[in-house]
């Protein structure tokens, strides 16, 4: 799943992130979207209220993330229709965070 993604992702530079998207969400600091760097997180209100999504900003408006519990990773772009209505913030994290 996404927070899966993104868990095994940044465990492999040494963070540590919870096993939720609300999880990974309560982390970090805030980051305005035209502020997004590569490496960021991007969070989404999918299926419920709150963070319920998320992905990896890759630059260019466009980020990396687990679409589906199918192991099925894919490149999106923020600005498509259905992220750009989802889109719930960011957060930017640093080694000692975690």
């Amino acid at each position: 799943d996404c927070s899966g993604f993104t868990r095994t992702v940044f465990s492999e530079i040494g963070l540590a992130l919870p096993h939720s998207a609300s999880g990974q969400f309560n982390m970090g600091e805030r980051v305005a979207r035209y502020e997004l760097q590569p490496g960021d997180l991007v969070f989404f209100r999918t299926y419920r209220r709150g963070a319920s999504h998320v992905g990896i900003y890759v630059g260019d408006d466009l980020f990396i993330h687990a679409a589906s519990r199918g192991g099925i990773v894919r490149v999106d772009t923020l600005d498509d229709r259905y992220y750009r209505a989802r889109y719930l913030g960011a957060r930017r994290l640093r080694p000692s965070e975690s």
